[in-house]
């Protein structure tokens, strides 16, 4: 994607990208060391991974960083799986402070790209990613999510990556539920771009078309790729991971979420706040709970009548309120300042009515049979069972995903 300093007369924001070096490719990793250089690196830093990472990746980074004169410690992050938590952060926080490294390298995929970049952050280092599976879209952007007192909380306006290593042939060979996920993850911006431009007609949040459009472009090229290439083919693992860090590039020029996370998001959202109080641990990978949650809101809009009334009732918000804190949960915060919004959109009727919302279910229509082919190719979970979620954590979840941000999505009004 292009981009420059001036204005987007799109939307009337300078679109920052921060990040400086993306490459993607067999034995990238090999020039990880030239790669950081050219990024800005010096000084000595702290390579983060935990065990399955460190094997896959993190000895190579290792080995690469020292014999191009790079000085590197290990940050090993206990457990398995590490989840990206307030306590882990702080795992992470207190290493760092002993380390004081120059900068940090994640080497990981989620949960070790949002711990290091939310703690790059607060200590103001830079860091670099080394991915280890094309299973989420978060590598390049300046957002991360991290369960905070039992919330998914969402930080915002962090400092992305300086630069970005994807080599082909770790990500290939991460396990293939992870890169199951990281396609569902992927697909999952067919429902979360329009959505954005839903909430952009209802609220007036600020919408991009050439941001969407690129990141529309991007999905839809790899759907096709994925109905034509074969399952672990080069061909496909590159236009993944590229998928991949394009939406993670439009979150870091929107400096938000926006493009690629909408209801199918807080379907995951909600699921992970009420599995951990419930049990103390998620229940599914984040990009098979996506996966879930987009296919499922595909068929919610495939299915609408051409007279489809809107319907929001504050009582349910409301009475959402009680049902999670018997789950030991506050979100009412969230919830009171999502009414406020939802009070001040005068004709949502008009929005459902409109000749953009006609297209958008149209061509949800329209790609249904193909993401259900592609889902099924590819072994992404389409329902709560496949992906081995629980029935009442599912039902949960759908109920109160709109209670996870201050958006709306068409959950919110069926």
């Amino acid at each position: 994607m292009t981009y420059d300093a001036n204005v987007c007369p799109h939307c009337g924001l300078i679109h920052k990208m921060l990040t400086r070096k993306v490459s993607v490719g067999p034995d990238a990793i090999k020039a990880l060391g030239g790669i950081l250089a050219e990024a800005g690196f010096s000084g000595s830093g702290s390579a983060v991974f935990d065990s399955n990472t460190r094997q896959a990746a993190g000895r190579t980074c290792l080995d690469v960083l020292t014999r191009s004169g790079f000085k590197v410690s290990e940050i090993l992050l206990q457990g398995n799986p590490v989840h990206a938590d307030s306590a882990r952060l702080d795992e992470l926080s207190r290493a760092v402070q002993v380390e004081s490294p120059c900068w940090l390298l994640a080497v990981g995929s989620g949960s070790i790209n949002d711990l290091v970049k939310v703690c790059a952050h607060r200590a103001n280092i830079p860091y670099a990613v080394a991915a280890t599976a094309a299973s989420m879209d978060g590598y390049l952007s300046a957002n991360a999510a991290v369960m905070q007192d039992g919330i998914k909380k969402q930080f915002l306006g962090l400092a992305p990556p300086l630069a970005v290593i994807a080599d082909t042939d770790v990500l290939r060979n991460a396990p293939p539920a992870m890169s199951a996920a990281g396609l569902g993850d992927a697909l999952g911006k067919l429902t979360s771009i329009p959505e954005w431009r839903i909430n952009n007609m209802l609220t007036g949040e600020r919408f991009c078309s050439h941001i969407a459009e690129f990141t529309d472009s991007s999905v839809s090229g790899l759907l096709q790729c994925a109905g034509e290439c074969r399952r672990g083919s080069e061909t496909f693992f590159n236009a993944l991971i590229r998928t991949l860090l394009d939406t993670g590039a439009a979150m870091q020029m929107m400096n938000n979420s926006a493009p690629a996370s909408c209801g199918e998001h807080y379907y995951s959202h909600a699921l992970d706040t009420y599995s951990c109080a419930v049990s103390g641990d998620v229940c599914a990978a984040h990009g098979a709970q996506v996966a879930v949650g987009a296919i499922r809101l595909i068929r919610m809009y495939s299915k609408l009548p051409p007279s489809f009334v809107p319907n929001a009732k504050r009582e349910r918000y409301l009475r959402h309120i009680k049902d999670w804190q018997d789950a030991g949960v506050d979100v009412s915060a969230v919830i009171h300042d999502k009414l406020g919004i939802l009070g001040s959109i005068t004709s949502p009727e008009s929005v459902f009515a409109s000749e953009q919302f006609r297209c958008i279910a149209e061509r949800f229509a329209s790609l249904k049979d193909t993401v259900e082919r592609v889902y099924e190719k590819f072994g992404v979970p389409d329902c709560a069972a496949a992906a081995g979620i629980p029935d009442g954590y599912d039902a949960f979840a759908w109920e109160h995903a709109v209670d996870m941000r201050k958006r709306f999505s068409l959950l919110d009004f069926t």
